[in-house]
């Protein structure tokens, strides 16, 4: 599982044990002594299993997940000899139902971040929302996820002067094969720059964001949760059908990215995404692009007819005077 992020790892885990230790599959995978024998692993006992748990009441994006963690089981057993093929290659999982993408407007990143004429931004008032305002405002710029917020260390934050702008160091992020640098913008950046003074009186452990609690000080996810749900309501964000999680922010910044003009090869490395087909998901139009197009172009208006190109003036009267000849 080298390269795989730590919740990744965690999942996998999570659904080796499951399976494992499901009744059916310990009598399929059992062998004569007893024990389990891998070499018994096959597609069928999966595809069982997976049933089950579909009938259960599990989502088929679970399904889904517990599926591609099996392959990535069997891929294991192949690499060690165990199994001869991976008889997972070809079997594909329940198709997943996509649900509507509605990332934040850049109205809205700017309420979050910046203010409004009509609700400019106040100091804030302790340090735990100072904390707050600075991490979502990193999390959005550096197209982060949240596990990779809470694991920035402030030793590892690095001023480029030539760029003049301040990077943070990515470390065993999610496909990652070593240490990534992501550059943060100069807005973002003098913001930091102010934090990094104030980040000595805001919490022990060596995290750039601190939780609450000891012993290291790393923010746990819930609390990483509340405190973005918190802060969309203080800056009057609303759902408005949305599930407002913090990996909003990455998507809103990878649309924002793409409708800016961004070439789609920069925003795949910029969100560290190992497939173009995953980056491809932000190219949605959006519906104010769509109300634009029925505004100017309507499918029921009849095209205008095309004019016939003018003449020159000199070819006009070289034609004039030849028919006077004739």
């Amino acid at each position: 599982m080298a390269g795989l992020a730590v919740n990744t790892c965690f999942s996998y885990r999570q659904t080796m044990r499951a399976f494992l230790g499901d009744k059916d599959v310990r009598e399929a995978l059992t062998g004569v002594d007893g024990a389990i024998d891998f070499t018994r692993f096959d597609r069928l006992t999966v595809e069982r299993w997976l049933k089950k748990k579909a009938i259960s009441g599990h989502a088929p994006s679970t399904v889904a997940l517990y599926l591609v963690a099996l392959r990535a089981f069997c891929r294991y057993l192949v690499g060690h000899g165990r199994l001869p093929s991976n008889p997972l290659a070809e079997m594909r999982g329940p198709r997943r139902y996509q649900t509507e993408s509605r990332p934040l407007s850049t109205t809205e990143v700017r309420q979050l971040f910046w203010g409004t004429p009509e609700k400019p931004l106040s100091a804030p008032v302790d340090g735990r929302e100072l904390i707050d305002h600075v991490q979502f405002t990193v999390q959005y710029a550096g197209a982060l996820r949240s596990s990779e917020v809470r694991a920035l260390r402030t030793d590892d934050v690095i001023w480029h002067e030539e760029e003049r702008c301040y990077s943070v160091l990515l470390s065993r992020a999610k496909w990652a094969r070593s240490d990534q640098r992501q550059l943060l913008d100069q807005e973002t950046s003098r913001m930091l720059g102010a934090y990094l003074l104030e980040r000595p009186r805001l919490g022990d452990g060596p995290y750039l964001f601190p939780g609450p609690t000891g012993p290291d000080f790393q923010q746990s996810t819930n609390f990483y949760s509340a405190r973005w749900r918190r802060f969309c309501k203080v800056r009057g964000v609303e759902p408005r059908g949305r599930k407002l999680t913090s990996h909003l922010l990455r998507h809103s910044a990878a649309t924002h990215m793409l409708a800016a003009g961004w070439p789609i090869r920069a925003v795949q490395d910029r969100l560290r995404h190992k497939s173009l087909a995953a980056t491809q998901v932000y190219l949605h139009t959006s519906d104010r692009q769509i109300a634009r197009l029925l505004v100017k172009r309507p499918p029921l208006r009849p095209r205008a007819a095309k004019k016939r190109p003018d003449i020159p003036g000199a070819l006009r009267s070289l034609l004039d005077g030849v028919r006077e000849l004739t």
